[in-house]
């Protein structure tokens, strides 16, 4: 499912949330919800550079006040953040809630990072900076047919260098899939 809210791709890019009408200059994003809804049918936010090669732009969300909610991320493989996924990238989270989003692999493949997937590969390490996120009734489901893990319900975090400041984890679920004859495990509720 490649259909998203909020799509960064090849960019630097700073998106600040929770302002009152007319009040540009002091967010209250406990007064002043501002939200991202994926209707249950597509991705919150996505942020890729778009591949390892060094001739691609640096890619980057600075993300600040926002509720995400309700995104849903179906693979034909891997179902991968739900809420939002980084791929390549480098993400500074603040003040945040990330809620009741879906990650679900298709056929033997992988559902991770219901609320949050954060992903690199060992060349391309990145930074991630969460501070003060919730993440609540997020859930990973491994796909069918062969059966496929799902992991991290609420985050899910692969070759990165993560620095954390009060995070809050409520009833995020992991539950692997399961074929006819065999299932895998659920990793990370």
């Amino acid at each position: 499912n490649d259909a998203t809210v909020v799509c960064v791709f090849q960019k630097e890019l700073t998106i600040l949330g929770g302002f009152a009408s007319g009040n540009w200059s002091l967010p209250d994003s406990s007064s002043n919800t501002t939200v991202i809804d994926g209707q249950n049918t597509r991705r919150g936010v996505v942020v890729r550079r778009g591949g390892t090669n060094p001739e691609f732009p640096t890619t980057s969300l600075q993300m600040a006040g926002f509720t995400v909610e309700r995104g849903r991320a179906t693979g034909s493989l891997n179902g991968l953040g739900g809420g939002l996924w980084a791929n390549l990238a480098d993400v500074v989270l603040r003040d945040m809630v990330f809620e009741s989003n879906v990650a679900v692999g298709g056929t033997g493949g992988l559902g991770g990072g219901g609320g949050v997937a954060i992903l690199s590969n060992a060349d391309n390490v990145v930074g991630c900076a969460l501070e003060r996120i919730v993440f609540r009734n997020n859930q990973a489901t491994g796909g069918g047919g062969t059966g496929g893990f799902g992991q991290g319900g609420g985050l899910l975090v692969s070759h990165a260098t993560v620095h954390g400041f009060d995070l809050e984890f409520q009833d995020n679920t992991a539950t692997g899939g399961a074929s006819a004859t065999d299932g895998q495990d659920g990793l990370g509720g």
